[in-house]
């Protein structure tokens, strides 16, 4: 089931399904999608092949494959996370991932069940773009070495770095940064 890709409504989002028949874990397919992200690193970022051993390195040292995992795609973040035989992608479609062959659809019982668990209104999966679902996750950055989730609009919080002009994340001990250069922002306790 193709959630949304291609240019919508003003958007570079793509979101779609892909079967965990195709890939083992959510490692391998960040990895996958990195090799055909086809970037060598800019001034605030890592490169591909520096990312995707970052990536190896934390399953060698016994990280969980099936952490949920982020990093960047051109204008969007791309979020992967597991959903037991599913896995959730959330990216830019500026990027040719090659994944049509592993993409999939899902029953109707199973899309009622993940309606109630990301509170969806029933019938609007063709409009929603899944960044809006998964992005208040905690996920893995391993360009940064971080864990944290995006940072939810309107919360009087600065949601991206002037500097970097990246998404800031919030990390677990609720402060609010820029994931490449660190500085905090704001500590989020209490906010709502």
């Amino acid at each position: 089931m193709k959630i949304r890709s291609g240019f919508v409504s003003n958007s570079s989002s793509a979101s779609f399904i892909i079967s965990a028949k195709s890939f083992p874990n959510v490692f391998a397919l960040a990895k996958h999608m990195i090799s055909k992200r086809e970037w060598e690193g800019v001034a605030w970022t890592i490169g591909d092949k520096a990312l995707k051993q970052r990536v190896r390195v934390a399953e060698d040292q016994g990280m969980d494959p099936d952490t949920p995992i982020c990093f960047n795609t051109c204008n969007e973040e791309t979020h992967i996370v597991r959903e037991d035989d599913v896995f959730l992608v959330s990216t830019c479609h500026n990027h040719d991932f090659d994944l049509y062959d592993a993409e999939t659809r899902l029953s109707d019982e199973r899309r009622v069940a993940l309606e109630k668990k990301y509170n969806i209104e029933p019938g609007c999966w063709i409009e929603l773009c899944f960044s809006d679902m998964v992005a208040e996750g905690w996920y893995w950055y391993p360009e940064y070495n971080l864990k944290g989730k995006s940072v939810i609009r309107n919360r009087g919080i600065p949601t991206y770095c002037d500097v970097h002009h990246i998404g800031n994340i919030e990390l677990q001990d609720g402060t609010v940064c820029c994931p490449a250069c660190k500085r905090n922002r704001k500590v989020t306790k209490g906010v709502k």
